[in-house]
């Protein structure tokens, strides 16, 4: 966690007791003091223990990496099936721009 290594995001999440709000562990978020942080196995663990996942780090949902593969994977796709070339902002908001 305080080295916001990305190679522990899926393997634990953590869960800060005074705001209610659950982590992946390398979110950029301000550390919390040890003595308010609770550990949890998985994301359903943390929200049946009463937390919220928090709306910077989306520990719910697909890691950035993976939701920009995506969206990069969306965007080759649109290009080889395209007529004409599509300007870089189409491109992008085709293919999902807020990753």
């Amino acid at each position: 966690m305080v080295r916001r290594d990305r190679q522990a995001d899926g393997l634990f999440y953590y869960a800060v007791q005074t705001t209610g709000v659950y982590y992946r562990p390398s979110c950029p978020a301000r550390l919390a003091r040890r003595e308010h942080v609770q550990f949890h196995a998985t994301c359903d663990a943390a929200e049946q223990a009463g937390f919220r996942p928090c709306k910077r780090c989306r520990p719910n949902a697909a890691a950035l990496a993976e939701r920009h593969a995506v969206a990069v994977v969306k965007a080759c796709r649109l290009i080889e099936h395209a007529d004409e070339v599509s300007s870089l902002d189409a491109l992008a908001e085709a293919a999902g721009r807020r990753c």
